[in-house]
């Protein structure tokens, strides 16, 4: 027995790692879901106690005829809650907010029970407007949480579970309460519910401590941004119709609420009715449960959205009608009401999510809350108000004739809604309005029918979307799709691609071997290849040997990476004769294995990063991005470095995504690495757009470097705003301290450098590093105030409308504390600098240099471009530069100050240092400096910076930071053209772009002067 229990236990193990399997739970995440699971299961469960209690007891002691007026209190109540309770939510970490609401929330209901206990009769109209507005806002604040810990590929997979609860939740309160109201009397389902509330806190609590990390806040958008986007949005038919279909929806959901309530309480009273409601709401958690899992997603793909959205009116309609020939029997009353709970939550609610899919997501969160927060609770107003004028006189069962024109109202909409919803949906792809990655399309007929009417688009995103999406939702029509694309020539290759993916007939492909494209034969190769696998080698061998490069390098990579260990000895020497070859074949070679994909080619393929010739080592770094061998990633963010290469590094580096996040996590705080790779890393970290890369790249914001801490604010950033999650307030503090001492230090310099402030590059150069100093203490405000009123303060500040900076200073005057305000203000004051200057070295006075100070840090290196800008200004200002500090500063020197030194040392005579640390840079432009001082040549654009200059002149270039300017600037040449010479013809290739030094340029066309550009104009040639 004792060598069974291993095995039991292991068996266990196994059943237990199925279960979570078949759930889609991966390992790790059982603790998160399992809480989510308990949040939404206790919420419910307060929601369905709370309706219980609150129904069984208003309708106990208050005649029908005020119900009603509850309806219209509910919609005027929610209109005057949710402005205050949006301003509240955005203000306070998330999971602490909802905790102390549920812990609030408790403490209304104990004084409800002690109201109730003590027979105040006022206390059952306004719990049943409160239970009803605040169990609304329990369900939505446990969503706005879980998507906050999920990503959306999470969310597809783990929200179904999760939101299984809900229903679990209804049916265990429903039955549990139908048992035991009786002995424990409806008030103490109130203090149920309070003790709930506090159960639920702590779950909360329990997952604030374990999953969050920070205070989690919504999104901001401009105003103007924004006001533009919804002008448009509600001026759209489309939803418009949306809107009148919601309001037919839920005017007719009260009036059926209203007559479901009226008849039971024609047949139950006091403990009996809230036994009857409970046991009701078990059965709608039941059905729902059902139709969720089992019955909405199956009908939807079947059937299509109209029918999903007229289960829901249809069966309403049809309940009506049962009530009238009944004359109001209870089963007619239950139908009715199940009609809409029961199927309202589930298959009309996937059916709704479906016609939000045709927009963008910032305005689909924004058309989402507006309908939910106003349209919504304002019908249920409108709904209320009818019943007022109408409900006395018609009766409960005569108001099914005011429900039906309502039901026929809301159905006649939903014919007209489906043909605008095909509209919007392939007007969205059209306009790339929709986010392929942000959304998950139902295989319903109307989406297939938009999808493949999307793919005769001529627009390429267009097509590749629709036929992407096709393939997921409905591969025979893709299939179909792909084999009627083969006869067009643009469309081909694609189609080809996907009828390989689709594992298509191999009889389909074969033709296209012979086709006269060698692109197309490319792609067919490669096709087959796929499908036949190791039997692909007989049909492609032959093109291994072909006089075609494009042929046999396609042979060569679709059989190594389709066709095994046999396609791999086949192909193997071809790839191995290229290696060895000529520049032409290594190149040939590392694109091979570049489409190859296999990842084991890396050793190769590393050899080929050190080839020598730009060719080759620029499709061996692409290569290197397709295999995505993780071993290749350090190498790749080095190649950053050169400018020639650096692009492609990016996009390879891009094409690991999370592969490469370790290695670029590792490079950013790595002072090995120059400053011009690790600056770079920060945005394609944020691409790879998870949660928890919002705090790997936090952790860098207190960098020393602060040419590091701009991207890495910046992106950060704008993931939070994703991802709503921030560092604590502790952390911020400490930031926010690290940027105003940064921000006294240019401040100080700024005072020390003010007798050069007349030279154009330093005061500029001084300017954008004060700038960036505020720009990234606006982000980390953001975490301590939100986006939303941060967001419009910084929008405002840079708008260069003296009146909405001023006001914006106003916003922050009254929106910081005191220690902030001291020296936020003056900073962002651009009135007085020196007074700012003053402020800030007040308050951080480890930011004041001297001028000595200030002089050796600028010229440390850790600025190059300032360090040039002020040599340049001191020696053109007629500084006194001697000797031995031409030395000193030659002996670190960056390239940027070597030509300004070179400059200088034409006067002074001290050439031989700067000549030394320009043989050791290996610094062709500064040789070129000297070369031209040694002859005796003037030159007005001698150094970078004079070029710099001179391009800021341009009105094109003027507004441009002249640090930006410095890589055009030193690939810019000067060129002399004698008068009359032809500078370049239309038609001819090119792609110069030219500035007038001097003189002046004519455009003429047929012998015709159709301008004259002088001195400082720009000329292209496209």
């Amino acid at each position: 027995m004792a060598k069974e229990i291993p095995t039991t236990s292991m068996s266990a193990k196994e059943e237990r790692a199925g279960v979570l399997a078949a759930l889609q739970i991966k390992p790790g995440e059982l603790k998160r879901t399992g809480l989510l699971f308990l949040y939404l299961f206790l919420a419910s469960v307060i929601f369905t106690t709370g309706r219980t209690a609150r129904d069984a007891l208003f309708l106990s002691n208050y005649p029908i005829d005020w119900l009603p007026y509850m309806f219209v209190g509910f919609g005027a109540g929610s209109a005057a809650i949710m402005p205050l309770y949006a301003w509240l939510v955005d203000r306070y970490r998330r999971d602490r907010f909802n905790a102390i609401y549920a812990l609030v929330l408790s403490a209304t209901y104990v004084a409800a029970w002690l109201l109730v206990t003590f027979k105040w009769r006022p206390i059952y109209p306004i719990l049943y407007i409160w239970v009803e507005i605040t169990s609304n806002l329990l369900i939505v604040q446990f969503w706005t949480l879980a998507n906050d810990l999920h990503d959306p590929r999470e969310a597809k997979r783990l929200f179904g579970v999760i939101g299984s609860s809900r229903m679990i939740g209804i049916v265990v309160c429903g039955l549990s309460v139908g048992a035991v109201v009786g002995m424990i009397g409806t008030p103490a389902l109130l203090l149920g519910n309070a003790i709930f509330l506090v159960g639920l806190a702590a779950v909360v609590a329990l997952i604030g401590r374990n999953f969050l990390s920070g205070p989690q806040v919504a999104k901001v958008v401009s105003a103007r941004t924004d006001s533009i986007a919804g002008a448009s949005l509600w001026r759209s038919s489309y939803v418009l119709l949306i809107i009148a279909m919601i309001v037919a929806t839920f005017v007719a959901a009260t009036l059926g609420d209203y007559q479901f309530k009226a008849i039971a309480r024609e047949h139950y009273t006091g403990e009996k009715l809230a036994a009857f409601f409970a046991l009701f709401y078990s059965l709608v958690g039941a059905l729902a449960f059902f139709f969720h899992f089992f019955v909405s997603s199956r009908l939807l793909a079947r059937f299509g959205l109209l029918f999903g959205l007229m289960v829901m009116p249809a069966l309403m309609g049809l309940s009506s009608i049962a009530l009238l020939i009944t004359a109001g029997a209870v089963a007619a009353a239950v139908a009715l009401k199940l009609s809409d709970n029961a199927f309202q939550f589930t298959i009309n609610d996937s059916a709704l999510q479906l016609l939000y899919y045709p927009f963008p997501a910032r305005l689909k969160a924004r058309l989402k809350a507006t309908l939910e927060g106003a349209v919504k609770p304002l019908s249920y107003g409108a709904g209320g108000l009818i019943l007022a004028f109408l409900a006395t006189p018609l009766g409960a069962v005569g108001l099914s004739w005011v429900t039906l024109p309502f039901i026929g109202v809301w159905i006649v909409t939903l014919v007209f809604l489906r043909t605008q919803y095909l509209k919007a949906l392939i007007n969205s792809l059209a306009g790339k309005r929709m986010d392929p990655g942000g959304i998950d399309l139902m295989p319903t007929p109307e989406v297939v029918e938009a999808l493949k009417d999307a793919t005769h688009s001529d627009n390429n995103f267009v097509f590749q979307f629709a036929f992407d999406e096709l393939t997921k939702l409905a591969p025979d029509e893709a299939q179909r799709l792909a084999v009627d694309l083969l006869p067009k020539p643009e469309r081909k290759k694609a189609a080809l691609k996907r009828l390989a993916e689709l594992g298509a007939e191999p009889g389909l492909i074969r033709p296209l071997l012979d086709d006269p494209d060698p692109a197309v034969r490319a792609a067919a190769i490669h096709s087959l290849a796929a499908i036949l696998h190791e039997d692909a080698i007989d049909p492609i061998a032959p093109f291994l040997s072909s006089p075609e490069p494009a042929d046999a390098d396609a042979a060569v990579s679709a059989l190594m990476r389709h066709a095994g260990l046999e396609g791999i000895l086949a192909a193997g020497p071809s790839l191995q004769r290229l290696l060895e070859g000529d520049v032409s074949d290594r190149t040939r070679a590392a694109r091979i294995m570049g489409d190859s994909k296999i990842r084991e080619l890396y050793r190769p393929l590393k050899k080929l990063l050190d080839d020598p010739d730009p060719c080759v080592h620029r499709e061996a770094i692409l290569a290197a991005g397709k295999i995505k061998n993780r071993n290749l990633t350090p190498r790749l963010v080095r190649e950053i470095a050169d400018p020639r290469y650096r692009r492609f590094a990016l996009e390879s580096l891009e094409r690991y995504g999370e592969r490469a996040l370790d290695t670029m996590i590792s490079a950013l705080g790595d002072k090995t690495l120059p400053v011009s790779v690790r600056e770079r890393l920060p945005r394609l970290i944020r691409k790879i757009d998870r949660p928890d890369v919002v705090n790997a790249l936090w952790a860098f914001a207190d960098l020393g470097d602060e040419r590091l801490r701009i991207p890495i604010l910046h992106h950060g950033e704008r993931l939070q705003e994703k991802w709503a999650i921030a560092l604590d307030r502790k952390r911020v503090r400490e930031l926010l301290d690290l940027e105003g001492e940064t921000a006294a230090r240019w401040l100080s310099r700024w005072r020390n450098f003010q007798v050069w402030e007349d030279d154009r590059l330093l005061s500029e150069a001084i300017d954008q590093s004060i700038y960036w100093c505020g720009r990234r203490v606006i982000s980390l405000l953001r975490m301590l105030y939100g986006p939303d009123s941060i967001g419009r303060i910084r929008y405002n500040l840079e708008s260069g409308d003296p009146a909405l900076r001023a006001g914006a200073l106003e916003t922050l005057d009254n929106l910081l504390d005191k220690d902030l305000r001291s020296w936020v203000l003056p900073l962002f004051d651009s009135g007085d600098r020196s007074a700012a200057a003053a402020a800030l070295a007040a308050r951080f006075p480890r930011g004041g240099e001297t001028v000595a100070q200030s002089l050796a840090a600028t010229f440390s290196g850790t600025h190059p471009y300032l360090g040039a800008a002020l040599f340049r200004a001191r020696s053109l200002g007629m500084a006194e530069i001697d000797a031995d500090e031409i030395e000193g500063l030659a002996a670190a020197a960056t390239p940027l100050l070597l030509e300004e030194l070179a400059r200088a040392t034409r006067t002074i005579g001290q050439l031989e240092p700067v000549c030394r640390r320009a043989e050791e840079l290996r610094d062709d432009r500064t040789l070129a400096v000297l070369k031209c001082l040694a002859g005796g040549k003037e030159d007005t654009m001698l150094t970078t910076l004079d070029r710099v200059l001179f391009l800021k002149r341009a009105p094109l270039f003027a507004r441009v930071p002249g640090e930006d300017l410095v890589r055009l600037a030193q690939v810019a040449a000067l060129e002399e053209f004698s008068a009359g010479s032809e500078v370049f013809h239309q038609g001819d290739p090119g792609d110069s772009m030219y500035l007038v030094v001097s003189g002046c340029v004519s455009i003429s066309v047929a012998g015709r002067e159709l301008a004259r550009m002088s001195a400082e104009e720009v000329a292209e040639q496209v």
